[in-house]
This record gives C-alpha cells, sequence and structure tokens, in this order.
C-alpha cells in the first residue's frame, strides 16, 4: 500500500504540531528539548517538502508554495542560529516556524473539518480573522520574551 503525498503531509503536521507543542512546553537546553526539536525539524522539513508537491487547490503554484518558501526560510535560519550559538535567533525563527505551523493548521481546520467550516456561513473570514490574531499577537508578545 503506498502512502499519498497529502497523507503524509497530514501524518507529518501532526507530528510537527505535537513536538512542537512539547519543545515549547518543555525545560530548554535539555536533552529533551535537543532531542525534540530534532524531531520538530525534521518533521517539518519533510512538511515542507512534501507541501510543495501539492497542487490539489489550483493545479498551479499558489500562495501556499510561497508561504512554504517562507517556512523553510524560518526553519533553516533557526537551525543555523542554535548551530552558531545564537540562542535568540533560534528562538525567533523557530518560534516563526511554529506559528507558521499552527496558522496552516487553522487554515487547514477552517477548510476541511465541516462544524468549524460551518462557522464559516456566519461569520465569512473567521479563520482568516484568528490567523491575523494569531500573528499580531506573537508580533507584540514574541519580543517581551527574555531568551538567555
Amino acid at each position: 500500500m503506498r502512502m499519498s503525498i497529502e497523507t503524509l503531509h497530514t501524518v507529518l503536521a501532526s507530528i510537527a504540531l505535537l513536538t512542537g507543542t512539547w519543545v515549547i512546553l518543555k525545560r530548554k537546553g535539555t536533552q529533551g528539548h535537543i532531542w525534540l526539536g530534532r524531531l520538530f525539524f525534521f518533521t517539518m522539513l519533510g512538511l515542507n517538502i512534501t507541501a510543495l508537491g501539492i497542487y490539489n487547490l489550483t493545479g498551479l503554484w499558489n500562495h501556499f508554495h510561497w508561504l512554504t518558501l517562507i517556512s523553510l526560510f524560518t526553519l533553516t535560519a533557526g537551525y543555523i542560529a542554535v548551530k552558531q550559538a545564537n540562542i535568540r535567533a533560534h528562538f525567533y525563527f523557530l518560534s516563526w516556524s511554529y506559528i507558521g505551523l499552527v496558522a496552516a493548521d487553522i487554515s487547514e481546520l477552517f477548510a476541511r473539518f465541516t462544524p468549524a467550516n460551518k462557522i464559516l456561513v456566519h461569520f465569512p473570514h473567521f479563520d482568516t480573522g484568528l490567523i491575523f490574531a494569531l500573528i499580531l499577537s506573537c508580533l507584540l508578545l514574541l519580543p517581551k520574551i527574555n531568551v538567555k
């Protein structure tokens, strides 16, 4: 049995969401943080690679592919930063990588989950509003977090 690229993408997204959440909640710098961080990195890398191969929405390159390139940039920049012992940049870039993942999950939830989709009938663009609220709150809060 062969797994479709969409199924693999969904599996990787689920693992990345779980490991990313766990990394956020765990004490930083521990072996557990490092191990889960690596798992998050590689699942996000696979998630982004599979995203570049999915064309179901329009049949063409679209805005989701551009967002994937941004995700690859933040993911790679976070990896490079930790290798250079720049913990502040590591925190910043991987935080945005995770925020992008959550924003994509919000979009998918409202596109594919019927009860959530029904909300859009009464409140058009509610999903977009949630994503903008997430991004705005992170823009305001991330700089206030003291990273050592």
